[in-house]
């Protein structure tokens, strides 16, 4: 069953790979996922989205054991900028919800596993915006927007712990269900 993404690449959900791979320069900002996704094609397109290894797909590793593998190997250092770039957010916000300092990154080729897992944490979270809100860009104004259901902090300030993105993504999906949020 192919489905077609927002900016028309080819996805196969019973197969979990990618057709066509974002080439093009001015695609490289874009968040890609199909408009409809199984849990495990999401957690696989986080990774896919922060390390631009689309050919994963292709090898046919679309599962969770590889999504624990590239956690556990680290993400390449470049994830931490896609992440920020996908976001909009700079550079001084993203590594103190990441937990990770400037002078740290800089040095890193490759993110260790718990600076792996953080990334990959927020991405997921930022990839269910996408989902429940329609937009990379709906997404990242309502994660720099202060929510009532978050006591008004920002999802993104509120992402700094792993019950934080937890409570991000709930409200996400009371905001799915038409839930007063």
């Amino acid at each position: 069953m192919a489905i077609r993404h927002r900016d028309e690449e080819d996805f196969d959900l019973q197969t979990c790979m990618v057709q066509e791979v974002p080439t093009s320069s001015a695609s490289a900002n874009r968040w890609y996922m199909p408009p409809e996704a199984n849990e495990t094609l999401s957690r696989v397109l986080v990774i896919a989205n922060l390390s631009k290894d689309y050919a994963a797909f292709r090898r046919g590793e679309g599962s969770v054991a590889y999504v624990v593998r590239q956690i556990e190997a680290g993400l390449p250092a470049e994830s931490f900028d896609r992440l920020k770039d996908f976001m909009g957010v700079s550079r001084e916000a993203l590594t103190k919800i990441v937990h990770i300092s400037p002078r740290t990154l800089a040095r890193r080729k490759r993110l260790k596993v718990d600076e792996s897992e953080r990334l990959f944490r927020l991405g997921a979270a930022f990839q269910r915006a996408v989902e429940v809100l329609g937009s990379q860009e709906a997404a990242h104004h309502w994660f720099l927007t202060p929510q009532l259901a978050l006591e008004n902090i920002t999802p993104l300030e509120f992402c700094k712990t792993d019950l934080g993105v937890r409570e991000v993504e709930d409200l996400l999906g009371r905001i799915e269900h038409g839930v007063f949020a």
